[in-house]
């Protein structure tokens, strides 16, 4: 239904032989794009995988597809939360306890890869709880019945187009668990993960690097192109000179971000504070209910629960950059992408 399908033959031409492009000239294009290869190359060799599954784009749609505008927007509120450890000196790639709590899932370890300094994570499993101890889920019990909203905040006063703290907290709480829904079917599936079965060291890096990453920001460009700008797979989306994205009328730059900004760009601080305190209490709730977090360590239950400031700071954080997403450069990575994944990857099968 998202115009994820099998490419013919005809179709997995190379990206460099597309036609009406809105940048350069190909041959200045293709030298730039070969050099960003390059450089590409080198990151996915030197950086750690990373474990999300849809992108901030495809979050954002396939949420207003089912659910609307303004739910849409808190759909990307799991990804708060750095989903992988800094590498140590030994290069040691490991889950964060926070990415186990926001996305519902346990650590499976990591894989000491031999004759190299690096390790990766096993790819992570869901609790066998899950949906149930799925942060969405728990703040839905918690408005539901476990917290008073209306001793809080009493003396606030929403714009006449804004909504009120339990619209907004309803709304990021069902956006939380729709992210979860929509991941969970595709984690580690078709955006693989590595398991400590694959035959040599690169395939365990290419499982998260290109069969991961990769594929994340292709399914990203792919949602983009089919359902906003109605193109065939493999069409480019629209870039103006820069490489930025241009989008169609009736979308705008801040889509994936949370409406919390008045006319002055400043925030909404009841918006921001309420939802901190609801996800403090979420965090808490995952401690109070002994949730495990590891398969391989039972005693590795709950986190350290983050302060207010703390998640204030973090939610502050991703908002910036999620509405500055469309203002990056975004041609090369998709030329890069769809090059890359039709030389290694079956996009079907995965």
């Amino acid at each position: 239904p998202w115009g994820l399908r099998r490419q013919s033959k005809s179709e997995k031409q190379n990206p460099y032989e597309e036609k009406n492009m809105n940048t350069t000239s190909v041959t200045n294009r293709t030298t730039t794009v070969k050099a960003a290869m390059l450089l590409v190359g080198i990151f996915l060799l030197a950086t750690p995988p990373d474990s999300r599954a849809w992108g901030p784009i495809a979050h954002y749609l396939i949420t207003r597809h089912n659910h609307g505008e303004a739910i849409a927007r808190y759909a990307n509120l799991p990804d708060a939360w750095e989903s992988r450890t800094e590498p140590d000196y030994g290069l040691t790639v490991d889950i964060t306890p926070y990415f186990c709590w926001s996305h519902g899932v346990r650590n499976t370890g990591v894989i000491d890869l031999p004759n190299s300094m690096i390790e990766v994570p096993r790819k992570p499993v869901y609790h066998p709880a899950f949906p149930a101890y799925e942060p969405g889920a728990v703040m839905v019990a918690l408005l539901n019945g476990k917290v008073n909203l209306a001793q809080r905040w009493t003396d606030y006063n929403p714009p006449d187009d804004g909504p009120t703290i339990a619209s907004h907290l309803a709304n990021a709480s069902l956006g939380f668990a729709l992210h979860n829904e929509e991941d969970s079917p595709v984690h580690w599936d078709y955006f693989l993960g590595a398991t400590g079965n694959e035959a040599s060291n690169s395939e365990s890096q290419d499982k998260w690097s290109i069969h991961h990453g990769l594929k994340e920001a292709w399914a990203d460009y792919v949602l983009l192109a089919t359902q906003v700008f109605h193109k065939r797979e493999l069409e480019r989306t629209d870039f103006d000179l820069k490489g930025h994205i241009v989008l169609p009328s009736g979308y705008s730059p801040s889509m994936l971000a949370i409406d919390w900004r008045d006319e002055h760009n400043c925030y909404d601080n009841y918006l921001v504070e309420s939802l901190a305190w609801l996800l403090r209490l979420a965090q808490a709730a995952y401690n109070k209910n002994r949730t495990s977090r590891s398969t391989i360590d039972t005693s590795k239950y709950g986190l350290p629960v983050q302060s207010l400031a703390k998640i204030e700071n973090l939610l502050k954080t991703q908002d910036a950059k999620l509405r500055q997403y469309f203002s990056l450069s975004h041609w090369a990575t998709w030329e890069i992408t769809i090059y890359e994944l039709n030389t290694h990857v079956n996009l079907q099968t995965g």
